[in-house]
């Protein structure tokens, strides 16, 4: 029983999102607690939320680039950036409820002032 509960506790340390970032949102520091792969909202990417309720999404474009999508706390409708960066997204091989974990990373140089949005993340185990 006790090699059980070992082996339950491993696997659920193994699939908890992996985040590192030092991106800024109009100068303030945007630091992710968690992240979903985009296929859950209905988009192919990833979005990052903070403590504070921001969220934001990335999808990567057919050229390279990556859509910024920027939401306030309690936003429905998110604020779109022009392409402003570059993303790589891959599926790992980590599936829950049909939705398959995703890991990648991002360098964003977005817009100017309030809606600055830049820096980089590395992310990975995003359901």
């Amino acid at each position: 029983m006790r090699a059980l509960v070992g082996l339950v506790a491993a696997l659920s340390l193994g699939c908890s999102a992996k985040l590192s970032s030092d991106i800024t949102v109009g100068g303030e520091k945007f630091e992710p607690t968690e992240c979903n792969n985009g296929v859950s909202f209905g988009f192919m990417g990833v979005q990052l939320k903070d403590k504070a309720g921001r969220r934001i999404r990335l999808a990567p474009n057919a050229d390279g680039t990556v859509a910024v999508m920027l939401f306030d706390k309690g936003q429905d409708v998110g604020n779109t950036v022009p392409s402003c960066g570059t993303m790589q997204l891959q599926q790992q091989n980590s599936e829950i409820n049909g939705v398959k974990n995703v890991k990648g990373k991002a360098t964003l140089a977005c817009g100017e002032g309030p809606g600055e949005i830049k820096g980089s993340i590395s992310f990975e185990n995003c359901h």
